[in-house]
This record gives structure tokens, C-alpha cells and sequence, in this order.
């Protein structure tokens, strides 16, 4: 199966490093034009043939500036990809309701606001393909992952319900779940130990890795997957499993 993307316009947020930026990074290989976001003003890791944006998914200010001299003066946007995405590890008897609110808006809230953007060229060209990068923290949940897991579950109900939507339209929409993958988003979060102690609790026995993972939402992307919609693909070794 060979997919390939040329004459497609797609969108990847948080893509600077990690998932999205290997899911960015395939896109482009596989002659797609791919415009890919993070929070500074440019990018330090630079993809070739991608075109950088800036955008604070926390900031009601830089998604406006992003649709509107991104997304409205781009002609046709055929894929989103809403990748970007935080976790405050906090008790919920203590969580600030600043860091609640920060990662719901760029969780969820972020998400269906690009969303909204992108449903006229959509339907207007009758063809779309919109995959939400959530988390098994949405299935399965720890202590301190209150607001994470939160946002999670909330993106997967809200992958559901636009995939009914938009159904009629040609338009698919779908989600990922990924166990805990080896990103610097996950070396800063975690240990040394708590990593191996949660290698020894996946069957696999291993971490997933980011191609892994854009390998899955690469085929949601394509025209490949032409029946599968509203689902929440979880990819994490079997871990919840268990």
C-alpha cells in the first residue's frame, strides 16, 4: 500500500517536536503540503518543505491570528491534525484553576475551534480528514491526571459527535490514543525510574515511539481509510490491557 498526499493541504499542531513532528515530518515525505505549528515565533527544529506557523493553542488572540492569516487565506485545507497538547500533573484538591483551564483550552478547546475553521473547505470540497491526537489517559487514569484525563475524554466524546456530523459530508473524523511514547514531553514529566516502571507494565515491554505512532494517523489521514469514522484507535503495547 503506498499512500501518498500530493495535492493535499494539511495541518499539524504542535508539531515542533515529538508526535507531531514526526506525523508532519511523513506528511511532507509523502509530497503533502504541510503547514505545522508551535508556540515560539519560529521554529528550532525546522522541517524541510514544511511551512511554520505560530500558534498558542492557550491564547484566544493567536488562534484568531492563525485562522484568520493561516487558515482563511490558505485555498483548501483537506486534513487537520490536532496534535498539540499539555499535562499539569496536579492533585485535584489542590489544581489551580489557572492550569484547569490552560489545559482544557489547548486540549479541547483549541482542537474544536480549528475545527470550526476548517469545516467550510471541507465541505465544500466534499472530502476532509480530521484525526485528534488524545491519550489512553482518556480510557484509563492516574492520580494527579485530573485535568489531562479530563481533556482526554472530552476530545474522544467530541471526536464522536463531529464524526457524526460530518459524515454526510464526506468527511471523517477519528482519534489516537497513544500509551506513553518516548517524546521530550515524556522525559520531562517523568523519571528515569517511573519510565522503566512503566516499560515493566506494557507487554510489549517497550515504549512506543512517535513513528509508531504517526504511522496510525497517517492511514486516518488518507484517502485509504474511506469508512472508518467517530473511533478512538488506542496504540500503547497492550498496556491497558491489563
Amino acid at each position: 500500500m503506498h499512500i501518498n498526499f500530493n495535492g493535499y493541504t494539511a495541518i499539524v499542531t504542535g508539531a515542533t517536536e515529538g508526535i507531531g513532528n514526526s506525523i508532519a515530518s511523513m506528511l511532507v515525505k509523502k509530497d503533502c503540503r504541510v503547514i505545522y505549528t508551535g508556540q515560539s515565533e519560529s521554529s528550532k527544529n525546522l522541517i524541510p518543505g514544511g511551512e511554520y506557523a505560530q500558534l498558542d493553542l492557550s491564547n484566544q488572540d493567536s488562534i484568531n491570528h492563525f485562522i484568520n492569516q493561516t487558515i482563511k487565506k490558505t485555498s483548501g485545507i483537506d486534513i487537520l491534525i490536532n496534535n498539540a497538547g499539555i499535562q499539569i500533573p496536579a492533585l485535584t484538591e489542590s489544581i489551580k484553576l489557572s492550569d484547569w483551564n490552560k489545559t482544557m483550552a489547548v486540549n479541547i478547546t483549541g482542537p474544536m475551534q480549528l475545527i470550526q475553521a476548517v469545516i467550510p473547505y471541507m465541505k465544500e470540497s466534499k472530502y476532509g480528514r480530521i484525526v485528534n491526537v488524545g491519550s489512553i489517559a482518556g480510557v484509563i487514569t492516574k492520580q494527579g491526571q485530573g485535568a489531562y484525563s479530563a481533556s482526554k475524554s472530552g476530545l474522544m466524546g467530541l471526536t464522536r459527535t463531529i464524526a457524526l456530523e460530518l459524515a454526510p459530508f464526506g468527511i471523517l473524523v477519528n482519534a489516537v490514543c497513544p500509551g506513553t511514547t518516548a517524546t521530550p514531553m515524556v522525559d520531562k514529566l517523568l523519571s528515569s525510574l517511573k519510565k522503566k516502571t512503566i516499560i515493566k507494565a506494557v507487554p510489549m515491554g517497550r515504549l512506543g515511539t512517535p513513528e509508531e505512532i504517526a504511522t496510525f494517523v497517517l492511514f486516518l489521514s488518507s484517502s485509504f481509510n474511506s469508512y472508518m469514522t467517530g473511533q478512538s484507535l488506542i496504540i500503547d503495547g497492550g498496556y491497558v490491557l491489563q
